[in-house]
């Protein structure tokens, strides 16, 4: 199973949490919804000329019709990010037709 699926099957079992997908959602998604997607991968070091230690970005977007509902999902997007890993890097709102709250999530392997 690749990360981004394996991603995606966590944040599907946080109860709130109407669909995951790993693209933009489509117009006619139930909310709450969370959009998955691999921001950078790359060697964070290298050892004789070989990647050491690789460095994954993942983003996470969280769309719902109020921040407050967005907000609400935050505490266990960030826990099931963490059983994976992953570290809360940054994390920012948007409001527009959709509430939206990205989040952005660093492992090195």
């Amino acid at each position: 199973m690749n990360e981004a699926d394996r991603i995606a099957g966590a944040l599907a079992q946080i109860d709130g949490i109407a669909s995951v997908t790993r693209g933009w959602p489509k117009q006619t998604a139930q909310l709450p919804c969370a959009a998955i997607r691999l921001e950078e991968q790359g060697a964070a070091d290298t050892r004789d000329n070989a990647a050491y230690l690789t460095r994954s970005i993942y983003g996470v977007r969280i769309f719902a019709s109020t921040l407050s509902a967005c907000d609400a999902l935050k505490t266990p997007v960030i826990a099931a990010m963490a059983a994976l890993g992953y570290t809360l890097e940054r994390a920012a709102e948007a409001d527009g037709e959709t509430a939206q709250l990205i989040l952005t999530f660093q492992k090195l392997d």
